[in-house]
C-alpha cells in the first residue's frame, strides 16, 4: 500500500494518495518532477516491490517487535535511501572490471522507459499495429482466448481504476463500459497472479543475481497481484506496468510462435517505421527496400531508404526482436536474444554501402 501511495502521490493523484499517507508527507513530495529532492523514482519503487515479494511476511508480531509505519512518506524515503546505498555499494564491486560503458547501457535500460512513460497513444498504436493484426493476433487469441484489442481494453480499464484507487474486485461488473465478464476473467488470468504465486515467482526469478538493481521484475509479467483466499482483491503497486504489459509485453506472448510469427511482426514493424518517418518528415523522400545486384546475386537493400536527388543518403535496417533480459542487464550480452539481429543489421548495412 505504501508503494502504491507514493507512486500515486508523485503521479498527479495527491488527493487519492493523501488518504493512505494520513500520518504525513511534505507538500513538496507531491510532485512528478524527477529532479526534486523528494522524488522517489518509479524504477526504485519497482525494485522495492519485487524485493518485498521475495521476503516472507510474519503472520504475527511478538511483544516489543518493531512495526513498519506504512502511512507516512518518511518510511518510503528511508527505504529508498537504504536501497540507493545498497545499489551504490553493489555497483562499486561490479565496476572493478572497468565495465563503465556496459554499466551505462544497464542504467539506461532500467530508467529510460520510465522517463518516457507508458500511458500514451504511441505505445498503444505501435504495439497494436505490430502485434494486434495478422498471424500474430491469431496466435495471441489462440494462446489466451482473447483478442489483442480486448486485452488492451481490459488493461486500460484496470489502469484507469488502479491509478487512483489501490484495489479493485476481481469480479467487478464491467458491462457499463462494454466489458464482457469472460473477457475480463481471461485478461486477469494473464495480468494477475495470487500473492502466494507471485512470492514464489519473485524468489525463483531473482535468486542468484548479485546486483539488486538488475534483478528481473515479476511485475513485468504480472503487474497485478491477487489478495484474499480466492484472489478476489486485485492490487497493482505500479499501475503503469499494466499498460506496459498490454503493449510492449505482447511481444513476449507471441515471440515463441515460430518463424511465421516472427516474420509477420518483423515486416509489420518495417511498415510502421516507414509510415512513421513519412508522417514526421513528409518533405523527405522515404522509400521501402528494393532489390539490387551484388555480383551475380540479387539481394535486398536495407528496409528503408532516404533518397536525395535519386541518391541514397540514409539507410535504415529494422529489427523487431526485443533483447532478452541478459542483453539488457547482464554482464555478458553478446550471446543473448536480439544481438544476433543487430549483428545481421550491421552486416547488411555494410554490404549495401560497400
Amino acid at each position: 500500500m505504501l508503494l502504491w501511495s507514493v507512486n500515486a502521490l508523485q503521479s498527479g493523484h495527491e488527493g487519492q494518495a493523501h488518504a493512505f499517507l494520513d500520518q504525513g508527507y511534505p507538500t513538496e513530495a507531491a510532485t512528478s518532477d524527477v529532479t526534486s529532492r523528494w522524488a522517489v523514482f518509479k524504477w526504485e519503487i519497482e525494485t522495492l516491490a519485487n524485493e518485498i515479494l521475495t521476503q516472507p511476511k510474519a503472520r504475527q508480531f511478538q511483544t516489543g517487535a518493531r512495526v513498519l509505519n506504512t502511512r507516512t512518506f518518511e518510511t518510503a524515503r528511508q527505504m529508498v535511501w537504504n536501497l540507493r546505498k545498497l545499489e551504490n555499494a553493489e555497483s562499486s564491486r561490479a565496476l572493478r572490471d572497468n565495465r563503465i560503458l556496459r554499466e551505462m547501457v544497464r542504467i539506461a535500460n532500467r530508467q529510460f522507459d520510465w522517463q518516457r512513460g507508458y500511458n500514451n497513444v504511441m505505445q498503444f498504436y505501435r504495439n497494436t499495429f505490430v502485434y494486434g493484426q495478422g498471424v500474430c493476433a491469431e496466435y495471441f487469441e489462440k494462446k489466451h482466448g482473447i483478442t489483442v484489442n480486448d486485452f488492451s481494453f481490459v488493461g486500460f480499464a484496470l489502469f484507469s481504476h488502479l491509478a487512483t484507487q489501490p484495489v479493485i474486485a476481481s469480479n467487478i461488473d464491467g458491462t457499463p463500459i462494454g466489458l464482457d465478464r469472460e473477457v475480463l476473467t481471461k485478461a486477469l488470468g494473464v495480468l494477475s497472479r495470487p500473492l502466494k504465486e507471485m512470492r514464489a515467482l519473485a524468489r525463483a526469478e531473482r535468486q542468484g543475481i548479485y546486483e539488486t538493481a538488475y534483478r528481473p521484475s515479476v511485475l513485468r509479467q504480472h503487474p497485478c497481484v491477487g489478495f484474499g483466499l480466492a484472489g478476489e482483491r486485485i492490487r497493482a503497486p505500479l499501475p503503469q506496468l499494466i499498460i506496459d504489459r498490454v503493449t510492449n509485453g505482447v511481444f513476449y506472448d507471441v515471440v515463441g510462435g515460430g518463424g511465421a510469427i516472427r516474420a509477420d511482426y518483423g515486416s509489420r514493424f518495417e511498415e510502421y517505421a516507414l509510415r512513421y518517418l513519412k508522417a514526421q518528415l513528409p518533405e523527405c523522400d522515404w522509400q521501402p527496400e528494393r532489390k539490387y545486384r551484388l555480383g551475380k546475386d540479387t539481394v535486398d537493400s536495407p528496409d528503408i531508404l532516404l533518397l536525395e536527388e535519386d541518391k541514397v543518403t540514409l539507410a535504415v535496417e529494422c529489427k523487431a526482436t526485443r533483447m532478452g533480459y541478459g542483453a539488457r542487464f547482464g554482464s555478458v550480452e553478446i550471446d543473448e536474444r536480439g544481438f544476433e539481429d543487430i549483428i545481421k543489421a550491421v552486416f547488411q548495412l555494410w554490404r549495401f554501402f560497400s
